[in-house]
């Protein structure tokens, strides 16, 4: 016997994983936003402790790990290092960096420029 909310369709199950996937959807554009105003605040600390903004080393070395746990849980490792180094880049472009400082994103390996990824 169906239920009463289940369309024989099919369509109720279907209504039902796309609100799942609108509530992961939500949670990572709360993550993203963390993670944005979590690297604000390293920045401000670097910058009063007179360290350098950027480091191209621990960019590297998050992507490298996120890539592994990629890998470990069946997903593409190259599509998950382009959306960190995206991360990387939404962090230092959110408006947490001070005023007046300009950083341009990294982008992966043969993207081009950033100008050249703007007109694509």
């Amino acid at each position: 016997m169906r239920s009463t909310n289940q369309r024989p369709d099919g369509q109720g199950d279907l209504d039902r994983l796309r609100e799942q996937i609108d509530e992961v959807d939500d949670r990572l554009v709360e993550l993203m936003a963390e993670r944005a105003r979590l690297a604000g605040q390293a920045a401000g600390h670097k910058l009063a402790s007179g360290m350098q903004l950027l480091d191209p080393a621990r960019e590297a070395a998050v992507v490298r790990r996120v890539a592994g746990l990629a890998r470990s849980a069946g997903l593409n490792a190259e599509i998950v290092r382009d959306i960190f180094w995206r991360l990387i880049g939404l962090s230092r472009d959110s408006g947490r960096a001070p005023v007046g400082l300009v950083i341009e994103p990294r982008a992966p390996r043969g993207a081009g420029s950033t100008s050249e990824r703007l007109a694509s």
